[in-house]
Order: structure tokens, then C-alpha cells, then sequence
């Protein structure tokens, strides 16, 4: 059975409108201010347990779905994180949509 395609390489992902926001130079140059600023990762697990990790990924707290540029671009929005912790995040969130999505379709 073949690897699953990595997020990045996939058609959805390529064609997605947000990826010019991603890699525009404007966004390149603030996430790096941003984690100069916050070094470490702000996950709550590192919070609460008082984990220091470098942080390498700015979060969007609030999804902005792809819809919402000004969700994107809101500092208010972002969180520093390490990308395990991100990842992890991310597994956690997705997992609980697709649990609600099937039972939606259940009913």
C-alpha cells in the first residue's frame, strides 16, 4: 500500500487559494518577526507542564478556513508553536470533525 501524500504535495493543498498567503514574501517576513518574538512554543500543553520547545510554526488560533484573509493576517490570531505540538494540534482537531461529520451523516 502506498504512503499517503504528504499535505503539501496534495492537488486540494496546491489549488488552495490560502497557499499565496502562505508563501507570500509579506507573510514570510511577519512569521519570522513573530517567532523572533515568541521563541518558544505557546501550545497548552507546554503552558501548563512548563516545556520549553522552539517554536517553528505560527498557529492560527481561530481557523481561517481559507475564506477569511483577515483571520490570516491577525496577530491576535497567531500562536508560536513547535510543529510536533502543531501536528499533534492539528491530528486532534481534524479527528474530532470527521467523529462529528459521521454522525451527522448517521442521523
Amino acid at each position: 500500500m502506498p504512503n499517503k501524500p504528504k499535505r503539501l504535495q496534495t492537488k486540494e493543498y496546491k489549488d488552495n487559494r490560502m497557499r499565496p498567503w502562505y508563501t507570500s514574501s509579506k507573510w514570510q517576513k511577519l512569521r519570522r518577526l513573530y517567532l523572533a518574538n515568541h521563541p518558544l512554543c505557546e501550545c497548552d500543553d507546554c503552558t501548563k507542564y512548563g516545556l520549553l520547545k522552539t517554536a517553528n510554526v505560527v498557529h492560527h488560533k481561530i481557523p481561517h478556513e481559507n475564506l477569511y484573509e483577515e483571520l490570516f493576517w491577525d496577530e491576535n490570531n497567531w500562536q508560536a508553536m513547535n510543529s510536533k505540538c502543531h501536528n499533534r494540534y492539528t491530528m486532534a482537531v481534524e479527528q474530532r470533525v470527521k467523529k462529528v461529520e459521521t454522525r451527522k451523516q448517521l442521523v
